[in-house]
């Protein structure tokens, strides 16, 4: 609930968060081949990796439909879970700007947008990208940003990441 986007390319990525994501709950993949075949793949086909699948490695593959296995659960307690989470991001994500959500996946036992803070790279800006003041692993587009501008602070903070932390984000 919240994330924005479609089942198929939220196949595609292996969408996820709250320690979840798509591989979860897929049970099969109905997928257009590149010689035009209707076929499904079983989620072990899928190849699910972190917000990786098949259809990234294959992109002759077209994402049709799914199949998806849900669990039951109480009406009411599932629509507080996705009220809480909804609040949680509007008050710690830049939903009002355009971005690309979370950049770098987080290390091991650590927050990459804390790394980020710590490293004064919050509100860090190039052309018309910037890392959020909000949450600084957002790289919002706060007026006409280019591909350049986002692929700069990125390599930036890499560097930067690197340099002290020696982690490879």
């Amino acid at each position: 609930s919240g994330i924005p986007g479609t089942i198929g390319g939220a196949i595609f990525m292996n969408a996820g968060a709250y320690n979840s994501d798509m591989s979860k709950i897929v049970e099969s993949v109905t997928v257009l081949t590149p010689d035009l075949k209707v076929i499904n793949l079983r989620n072990k086909e899928m190849l699910f990796g972190y917000r990786e699948s098949f259809l990234q490695h294959n992109r002759g593959f077209i994402c049709l439909g799914a199949i998806l296995k849900l669990k039951h659960g109480e009406r009411d307690i599932l629509e507080e879970v996705m009220k809480d989470r909804k609040l949680k991001r509007k008050r710690t994500q830049p939903l009002e700007y355009p971005s690309a959500g979370s950049v770098f996946r987080n290390p091991e036992g650590m927050y990459a947008g804390a790394i980020i803070e710590e490293l004064n790279l919050k509100g860090y800006q190039v052309g018309g990208a910037k890392t959020s003041e909000k949450h600084a692993n957002f790289i919002i587009n706060v007026g006409n940003a280019k591909a350049s501008d986002i692929k700069q602070i990125i390599d930036l903070v890499k560097e930067k990441v690197k340099e002290k932390y020696n982690i490879t984000l």
